[in-house]
């Protein structure tokens, strides 16, 4: 008997297909997440370090006022050094704002993107379920076929 091609053969190559694309798809979403979440943590850490460098500084400086070691033009300085750390703090703290809303929209996006594997998989299922109730169906047509051409067979010989 004559093999028979299944109908939907280009739509299921387009489904594995768009599967396999939405899996790089994936892939580069995450990717970029971690990058995300890496500037993110780099950007934490770099404020974190500057408060706590600024914390230090300061602790000093309160010591040596503690001990009368610092002069009026010292205090001047002191005052000048506070509003630059200040300034730092608030760029600092700008940064790891952004970082923070950059990695919040890379996970966003990676899940999109598993979603949009999710949906590539399931329309790959459907043609994939289809395909093998045609093969079903076409097996039992032809097991049909060779019954009755058995039975015919059986049925001539005793006629």
């Amino acid at each position: 008997m004559r093999s028979r091609k299944y109908p939907l053969d280009p739509l299921a190559r387009l489904r594995d297909k768009q599967v396999g694309d939405a899996a790089k798809l994936l892939s580069d979403a995450i990717r970029a997440r971690e990058a995300a979440q890496r500037a993110e943590e780099a950007a934490l850490a770099q404020r974190d370090a500057a408060v706590a460098d600024a914390r230090a500084v300061q602790e000093r400086e309160d010591g040596a006022l503690g001990r009368g070691e610092l002069r009026a033009e010292d205090l001047a300085r002191a005052a000048a050094w506070n509003a630059r750390v200040e300034e730092d703090r608030a760029v600092l703290e700008a940064r790891a704002s952004v970082a923070a809303r950059a990695a919040q929209a890379a996970q966003a996006h990676e899940g999109k993107a598993k979603d949009g594997v999710s949906l590539a998989r399931a329309e790959a299922q459907v043609i994939a379920r289809d395909r093998s109730k045609w093969e079903e169906a076409g097996r039992k047509k032809e097991e049909a076929a060779e019954e009755e051409g058995a039975a015919e067979a059986f049925l001539g010989k005793k006629a």
